[in-house]
């Protein structure tokens, strides 16, 4: 039997909206997908959270998904979940194949290898990579923390772009750039 019509936000529908007319944007059960948060340039490509018709206490209640046009879904991996954790998608590529967010995990400094607030960006190829940890990796910041307090708002285009704002005592910008070659060099 289907779990009853539950989630965060029950009767919710994501759509992207065909010639006029809005597809609802479903799961591989068929469940609704509840909050779409970014589309690559046309659309077939859309990213969101939370799914209805799952317990409240299962993972795939908030964790982030992608549908495609042409049949496929998945979930990102490689987030965690601790019953309250958040996840935002902020923006994807033009091309979809890059998609910038935030976690967050309230009341919690870590979950696993996961930071209590996290920026990460997600591929089908990398997974989910946070962002503190692939800068300390690659010798650019010290300390990891030094990356928390910061949420995800905009990424370019070509996803050489970051911008990111923090949330301390005072609100600032940063922006990052990224090098493709520097992220992939063995």
């Amino acid at each position: 039997a289907p779990v009853p019509d539950v989630g965060h936000q029950t009767g919710a529908q994501a759509v992207r909206w065909v010639d006029g007319v809005p597809e609802a944007l479903k799961d591989n059960e068929g469940r609704a997908l509840t909050a779409a948060w970014a589309c690559n340039a046309d659309c077939e490509i859309v990213y969101g959270t939370d799914t209805n018709g799952v317990p409240l206490e299962s993972a795939p209640i908030n964790q982030p998904w992608f549908w495609t046009a042409d049949g496929h879904f998945g979930r990102l991996d490689g987030l965690g979940f601790d019953g309250g954790s958040v996840h935002i998608l902020a923006e994807t590529t033009a091309d979809g194949t890059m998609v910038l967010g935030t976690s967050n995990f309230p009341g919690f400094p870590t979950v696993g290898p996961v930071p209590a607030d996290g920026v990460f960006l997600w591929t089908q190829a990398t997974g989910t990579v946070y962002l503190d940890a692939l800068l300390e990796q690659l010798d650019l910041i010290d300390d990891p923390e030094a990356l928390r307090g910061y949420g995800a708002i905009a990424l370019s285009a070509n996803g050489q772009h970051v911008l990111l704002w923090q949330f301390d005592s005072r609100i600032r910008p940063v922006v990052l750039t990224l090098n493709p070659r520097r992220l992939v060099e063995r």
